[in-house]
């Protein structure tokens, strides 16, 4: 039978450390694990810290250093030091982009950075560096003579941010940008936003009770109007121009001042009516002309007044020269009546003076309507009142000697007959008599009672001659006609009982020889 071997004491302590090596690894392990997390724990406890000390630059780069060695899967206890992280990563790019000096992608990120993190450690910074980011924008924008973007982005300052420092530069900004845009618009002569933008610019400082800014804006409104009106005028769009400097006056906050913008449209004004005058005079409407050249010396200071009234007497003249042209004399000599009375200087009243006679010169030696029309009233009156026609000096003034028949037909040749006032020296007054030379009768049976008769005219023209202009008679003769036909011894009277016989007119070569002869 065998027998059991015994280990030596060696082999027993060999075994026995063969056991400890397990527990030994065991233990090692606990003892790193304990240590990787219990640094681990000590690491987010500083990232805690950082966070609330608001130290996010060290934070960062800690919890990147945490996130290196603590993955999340194993140590989900560092999420919160990469949430932490995250939003100081947040607001750190915000700032670098502030620092940058790119102000639209710094606002946005502190706008995003308040949005995703609204009670973050940096709320407050971010709303107020978003506040001055914004205002950057909006001098940026100024800067490149954006002036709408710039009001929109102090707008938008004043209205979302106005718990920060930065509203103060914006109250002090803002009007001075509608200012430089009002400027920038006149200058281009576009009025009408120019307008806008400085009504714009009154509200808003009446609703700041801004009264220096209210002034400032009813100035260059009231300038704007000016340049408005003076940019319509060189455009001849008068009336429009008038609305305008009327607006300019009555929009000025100093109206009453010796050297505002109202009293430089009131000393405009007068030129400005007197050039609308003169815009109406080259379209033939002349009354209204008038209007605006009375208007301009009634504005006129008084320095300026005699030649203004000189302007008027002058606009008076072009009227009458139009009148006279289509040979109305009667209303151009009125109009030239109007120039001696509007006119000051002794030069405008010797222009209306030569108006005047050359208008009667015109008229004496015109054949139109009018002065066929004096012809004919100055025979009518000698002819029929028995003196001369008080008229114009217009008849009989010329050298050539000419006269007009009144009383008969007969057609003059021209060398007797006046065709112009100015030759009218003598006027013909002819009276047509009929004389009975002959009354035969007759009887039905050829005796007894007369019931039919014949009677022979003969036609006599008595003829006074006339001075025109004193009325007094120069020479007169009686023209007879022909014998009329002798009766017959019978006669077929039809359904009449008086039968004429008419001899011929007087001869109307007899006649105009005889007015010849009183011509030389």
């Amino acid at each position: 039978m065998s027998r059991a071997i015994s280990p030596s004491p060696q082999k027993r302590y060999f075994f026995r450390f063969l056991w400890l090596i397990p527990l030994l690894g065991v233990g090692a392990l606990a003892f790193l694990a304990l240590a990787y997390y219990g640094v681990g724990f000590l690491l987010v406890r500083q990232v805690d810290s950082l966070y609330t000390a608001r130290d996010c630059v060290n934070l960062v780069q800690q919890a990147e250093y945490i996130g290196r060695f603590y993955p999340s899967k194993i140590a989900s206890f560092t999420d919160r030091s990469q949430e932490q992280a995250i939003e100081c990563e947040a607001y750190l790019t915000a700032d670098s982009l502030f620092e940058k000096q790119d102000w639209k992608a710094a606002h946005e990120a502190y706008l995003a950075y308040r949005a995703a993190y609204p009670n973050g450690i940096y709320n407050l910074e971010a709303h107020n560096l978003a506040a001055e980011a914004l205002f950057q924008i909006a001098a940026e924008q100024r800067s490149r003579q954006d002036f709408a973007g710039a009001v929109d982005s102090l707008k938008l300052l004043a209205s979302e941010f106005h718990d920060t420092p930065a509203l103060q530069k914006t109250n002090t900004a803002l009007p001075e940008v509608y200012l430089d845009w009002g400027q920038g618009c006149r200058a281009e002569q576009e009025f009408t936003e120019a307008e806008t933008v400085y009504l714009s610019l009154t509200t808003w400082a009446e609703q700041e009770n801004d009264q220096a800014y209210t002034n400032r804006a009813q100035t260059e409104l009231a300038q704007t109007y000016f340049d408005w009106g003076m940019a319509l005028e060189s455009e001849k769009k008068f009336s429009q121009a008038a609305a305008k400097f009327d607006s300019a006056i009555q929009t000025d906050p100093a109206s009453n001042s010796m050297g505002g913008i109202a009293a430089n449209t009131r000393t405009h004004l007068p030129d400005f009516q007197r050039t609308w005058g003169m815009h109406l005079m080259t379209q033939k409407k002349y009354a209204e002309a008038i209007q605006h050249y009375e208007l301009s010396v009634t504005l006129s200071p008084s320095q300026d007044m005699n030649n203004a009234k000189d302007q008027l007497a002058q606009a008076y003249l072009g009227w009458a020269e139009s009148l006279r042209s289509a040979e109305d004399f009667y209303q151009a000599l009125e109009k030239i009546e109007d120039s001696q009375n509007a006119g000051a200087s002794t030069d405008s009243k010797k222009k209306s003076e030569e108006a005047y006679a050359d208008t009667l010169s015109l008229f004496s030696e015109s054949k139109g309507s009018q002065a066929q029309q004096v012809i004919a009233d100055a025979s009518n009156s000698i002819c029929k009142n028995g003196k001369p026609l008080e008229t114009l000096p217009i008849i009989g003034i010329l050298d050539e000697k000419r006269l007009a028949l009144s009383g008969v037909t007969l057609t003059l040749p021209v060398t007797i007959q006046a065709r112009t006032p100015g030759s009218l020296h003598f006027v013909a007054c002819a009276e047509e008599k009929e004389i009975i030379a002959q009354n035969c009768p007759y009887s039905r049976t050829g005796y007894g009672i007369m019931t039919h008769w014949i009677k022979r005219i003969r036609y006599e023209w008595q003829i006074k001659v006339y001075d025109v202009l004193t009325g007094k008679l120069v020479n007169q003769r009686t023209f007879q006609g022909s014998a009329p036909k002798y009766c017959p011894r019978t006669y077929s009277f039809g359904s009449s009982s008086t039968a004429y016989f008419r001899g011929d007119k007087p001869s109307g070569s007899t006649v105009t020889d005889w007015l010849m002869s009183l011509l030389k």
